[in-house]
Formats: C-alpha cells, structure tokens, sequence
C-alpha cells in the first residue's frame, strides 16, 4: 500500500483551536450565501463537521422556488454534506 496516497492526520495549531485562517472564514459564514462549515457536538466527546451551500440569501428560497414552480424546474438552493477534512489544509475534522 502507498501511504503517499493519503492525506495524513494534521494535528491542530492550538489544542481545541480551529485548524487554520480559512476554516475560521468558512465558519463564520454560516447562514449566508456561498459556502460555511458548522461545527456540532454530537454527544460528550464527540464532534461533526458539516459544509454547508446556500445558492441564494437567507429568506429567499421561498421566493425562488415560487419563481421557479411554473418552469417546473428543479433547483437546490442549500445543501449540506458532512465531511471529515477540511477542506483547506487537509486535518482531521470531529472526533
């Protein structure tokens, strides 16, 4: 097995600390439009991370798919994806 293959498991800067500038950025953005990564605790001990995407501002899906219903078009205007890296600089997300 080629072990360059595979990312390898990026400590953290600072114990308990965000693992670089971009995550916090991404973090910070949750509920707006583009891409944001929420940090949940799942149970004592136990952490998730999960990208979000909203295609539209907060407030207007709703109107966006009244818009679109006559088209009969389907569009997804969020989306959620649970993920185990960051995206970024590779380290392990959750535990």
């Amino acid at each position: 097995m080629n072990s360059t293959l595979y990312t390898p498991l990026m400590p953290a800067k600072k114990p308990g600390g965000p693992c670089c500038d971009d995550f916090v950025r991404l973090h910070s953005n949750l509920g707006r439009r583009g891409f944001s990564i929420r940090t949940e605790t799942v149970s004592p001990g136990q952490t998730r991370a999960t990208l979000h995407f909203n295609a539209v501002p907060p407030g207007e899906e709703e109107r966006l798919a009244v818009a679109l219903k006559p088209a009969r078009i389907v569009a997804q205007a969020v989306g959620r994806e649970t993920i185990a890296h960051c995206p970024f600089c590779g380290a392990r997300l959750g535990t």
